[in-house]
């Protein structure tokens, strides 16, 4: 993993939490595909499941940092930052 990629993360989890509730059995699911999909190196798809999971839980800022993550790598440097800051 690259340091900007590192950095992206960090920001999106070091972000001052905010009080949301805990993510639900969908999310868990859509973010653990997402996460098997990235190590295989399958980025859209693993986008589209963080994308998912995030429609799941709105304001789970975990799989946020790993949508950034993805983006990050796909070239959406912008959608990444944005993800960061969320």
């Amino acid at each position: 993993m690259t340091r900007a990629v590192s950095a992206v993360i960090a920001a999106a989890l070091l972000a001052p939490a905010r009080a949301a509730p805990l993510p639900g059995a969908k999310a868990k699911r859509m973010l653990a595909d997402g996460l098997r999909q990235y190590h295989r190196l399958e980025l859209q798809a693993a986008r589209a499941s963080f994308d998912a999971a995030l429609q799941a839980a709105p304001s789970w800022k975990a799989a946020a940092g790993f949508r950034a993550a993805a983006r990050w790598t796909l070239g959406d440097h912008a959608g990444a930052r944005q993800d960061a800051e969320f």
